[in-house]
């Protein structure tokens, strides 16, 4: 039903064009094609209030082979974000755009990443806001690539401002304290024991890692 009023609201616009009366100024063009959906469809604000739970609608119902297109920074309250068990999907920051922790989590992780395999996350915006949060975690993925991203203000006791264990995927990560950082996981096994990852190191603001 939602796809199909998507479809008759456009059907209206188009018509609208037709007889050269433009577009609305407030209209927004949310879903760019039948695999892309921008994360403001979800009903992300990207105002300061917390998103994280249309953020995580949005990545929970996000098909395999599809595209999360995020143009703003939305921020991410006490329950974090999580991709949990996809294929093929991207994740992608448009102009700046990313995710803001406005709080911390038990799991010390803005945007953890699951069972995620030939996935790509890439050009977004993450701060941690000094809280002690990693701002990407990446697991238990295979050929999954983290790349053109923007960390900063990760804050100690997190583990690092990236960290995963990955199956033969790539990392380009910039932080805010040093030039791009490139990392190589060649883990065999993601669930073995003692298997080998990567981690960019957070700076160290105080022992409690809060603002």
């Amino acid at each position: 039903m939602k796809n199909r009023f998507l479809a008759s609201q456009c059907g209206a616009y188009l018509i609208w064009v037709a007889f050269g009366l433009g577009l609305p100024g407030d209209f927004v063009l949310s879903k760019v094609n039948a695999l892309d959906f921008d994360v403001r469809q979800a009903g992300a604000r990207c105002d300061g209030s917390d998103d994280a739970a249309v953020v995580q609608a949005a990545l929970d119902t996000l098909p395999d082979g599809a595209r999360l297109i995020v143009p703003c920074r939305a921020y991410i309250g006490p329950s974090g974000i999580r991709l949990l068990r996809k294929n093929d999907v991207t994740v992608e920051g448009v102009d700046g755009g990313g995710f803001v922790a406005a709080a911390g989590n038990p799991e010390r992780i803005l945007f953890a990443i699951e069972y995620c395999d030939r996935c790509v996350f890439r050009n977004l915006y993450i701060d941690s806001q000094k809280f002690a949060l990693a701002g990407v975690s990446i697991n238990f993925s295979t050929d999954s690539r983290v790349e053109g991203n923007l960390v900063v203000n990760p804050a100690y006791p997190a583990q690092a401002a990236i960290v995963g264990r990955v199956t033969a995927a790539t990392s380009t990560t910039r932080t805010s304290s040093g030039p791009p950082v490139s990392r190589l996981s060649t883990t065999r096994s993601p669930t073995a024991s003692g298997a080998s990852g990567w981690a960019i190191p957070p700076a160290k603001h105080g022992s409690s890692g809060t603002p």
